[in-house]
């Protein structure tokens, strides 16, 4: 029963297959037939597509004036843009009259763009980012890349020199008699003067600079002369605003100021490698000129200092009460003489702190350690005390003054004894410890 219901299974099968068979056929006949009629159509409804493509094509083009004539006043960047796209395909098909006159009607429109661009170039109100616009839309004109590049930077150099004209006027006016005048203190502290500058004329310089490399490419012959002018003038400035810091004042002041300095520097430096040594010199020396200062102070505390033991020493007495006594006198002077100079190397090591960023500059690692404070100040103090010891023995009597009073050399001498046998070597090892030399 089975295998029987399996054949008539298979029968009807077969006979659907063959149903099947049969429609497949027919489909594909009338496919082929329907594609036969409609290839015609197909081919004229791709010709018609391409022509109505361009039509389009040449009916922007011939719009291409019009938008230019509109755009050109209000939009000069899309104006541009419009242009762009369209001057490549009209100067190709420029041997056809009508390709011709639109090419000639878009160049004198855009002559006329150009003309306002230069005229706009020439305005002394422009910031940076107006300027850098202005002579980029006159390089996609096509204008000469050598003109622009000579008018970008007279521009950028009368924008630059407004801001060191501002910063050279918060300096004080020297005296036109030319007699030597304590000049008046400045407006603003340091630290205010590096700020505006480093803002103002650094930041500047910084973006002119970068938009000119970005203008005119790897040509950088004319920049580096125009920014290291600049530059050395504004190091010129804040070397003069430095030498108004004549007494010790806030030296974490001064060394914020030439840390800031320092640091906003760098972006130029990048673009102005030359103007790394002057740079690094110019706080060198600044560092330098506050430890000469610090050793002055120090001669002009321990002669202040011996001042007051001297009158001490001559200050009459009532009966029957003693005045202090040599060792306590030795001990004062020895003990303030030591803890102005520790004060004095606290303030110095300012200059070499872990945060400050000039700190890691080859000079300070070394030579300001070593020439600077060992030797320009703890050495050239120790020198100078015994110098002037020597000279209240050994002085007046050449010049045929009072000599000192005997109980004063005593002092002196017993001070200086101390120092050759503790004091000195105590002093350096502390210095060396504060200032390690690399």
């Amino acid at each position: 029963d089975t295998i029987r219901k399996m054949k008539v299974d298979f029968r009807h099968m077969e006979a659907e297959m063959d149903d099947l068979a049969a429609n497949m056929a027919a489909i594909s006949a009338s496919s082929a037939r329907v594609s036969a009629a409609l290839q015609d159509r197909h081919r004229r409804g791709a010709q018609l597509a391409g022509v109505q493509a361009l039509l389009r094509k040449l009916q922007a083009l011939v719009e291409v004036p019009g938008r230019l004539r509109r755009w050109a006043g209000t939009e000069p960047a899309r104006a541009l843009r419009c242009h762009a796209r369209a001057r490549a395909v009209l100067r190709h098909y420029r041997h056809l009259p009508s390709f011709r006159a639109i090419e000639d009607e878009s160049h004198a429109i855009m002559a006329e763009l150009a003309q306002r661009l230069r005229t706009r170039l020439r305005c002394e109100t422009l910031d940076p980012k107006e300027l850098t616009e202005c002579v980029e839309m006159l390089l996609q004109l096509e204008e000469p890349a050598e003109e622009l590049s000579e008018e970008f930077l007279s521009q950028a150099g009368a924008r630059l020199e407004a801001e060191l004209v501002a910063l050279e006027a918060e300096l004080p006016v020297a005296d036109p008699s030319g007699t030597a005048t304590t000049p008046p203190p400045p407006a603003s502290d340091i630290l205010d003067f590096v700020d505006r500058g480093s803002s103002a004329f650094v930041g500047t310089l910084c973006q002119l600079a970068g938009s000119y490399r970005a203008l005119f490419g790897g040509d950088t012959g004319r920049l580096e002369p125009f920014a290291a002018a600049l530059a050395a003038r504004y190091f010129a400035l804040l070397e003069q605003r430095l030498a108004l810091e004549r007494g010790l004042g806030d030296t974490s002041l001064l060394v914020r100021a030439l840390d800031r300095f320092h640091r906003r520097l760098r972006a130029l430096l990048e673009l102005l490698p030359a103007g790394a040594d002057a740079a690094a010199e110019l706080v060198a020396r600044a560092a330098r000129e506050r430890v000469d200062r610090y050793l002055r102070a120090l001669q002009t505390f321990f002669l202040g200092c011996l001042g007051d033991v001297r009158q001490a020493l001559a200050a009459p007495r009532p009966p029957g009460k003693e005045g202090p006594g040599l060792p306590d006198l030795l001990a004062t002077l020895a003990a303030s003489v030591l803890g102005q100079l520790k004060a004095v190397l606290a303030y110095v090591q300012l200059f070499t702190a872990r945060d400050v960023a000039f700190a890691s500059l080859p000079y300070f690692k070394g030579e300001f350690c070593v020439t600077a404070v060992r030797e320009g100040l703890v050495v050239s103090f120790v020198r100078w005390l015994c110098r002037t010891a020597r000279g209240f023995a050994d002085g007046p009597a050449e010049r045929g003054a009072p000599a000192a009073p005997p109980a004063l050399l005593l002092l002196l001498a017993r001070l200086c004894l101390d120092y050759e046998n503790s004091t000195i070597s105590y002093i350096l090892t502390l210095t060396d410890e504060q200032f390690p030399p690399q």
